[in-house]
């Protein structure tokens, strides 16, 4: 019996949602990435983080917290100047990329539309905006 919970085991962890995907900021060593994680395949939950970086100045993860995994739609806007505004359901978050900061929370998404980071066969991608895939959801 244990050995085929062991056997088992790798077939019911394969389900779960564990990756990441990235918007690579013009010209710049900069990147804004958005990690998922659901932590077992019966969790309706993915924990979601967002990653500022600019190597090799910085590189700083913040939380955007849990969605559920059927509605994870995690919108992208540009501000200028290297600031942008993340959307993750309700949860509003604007980051710099100089530094890898955290900004005041806006009191609405803004600026122009760059893209969504979505979850497509279980796998983490950026749609950027406009794209047919885009137009789908």
């Amino acid at each position: 019996m244990r050995n085929a919970l062991v056997l088992l085991a790798p077939l019911l962890l394969s389900a779960c949602v564990d990756g990441a995907a990235g918007y690579l900021v013009a010209g710049t060593e900069r990147a804004l990435v958005v990690h998922a994680q659901q932590d077992y395949f019966w969790s309706k939950d993915v924990n979601l983080d967002l990653i500022a970086s600019n190597l090799p100045e910085c590189q700083r993860r913040f939380s955007l917290g849990k969605v559920p995994s059927e509605r994870l739609d995690v919108a992208l806007y540009a501000n200028g100047n290297g600031i942008f505004t993340v959307q993750a359901g309700e949860r509003l978050l604007r980051v710099e990329t100089s530094r890898c900061g955290q900004l005041a929370t806006p009191a609405a998404a803004s600026g122009t539309p760059l893209g969504a980071f979505r979850l497509m066969a279980d796998k983490l991608v950026f749609v950027e905006a406009g794209s047919t895939t885009m137009a789908l959801r």
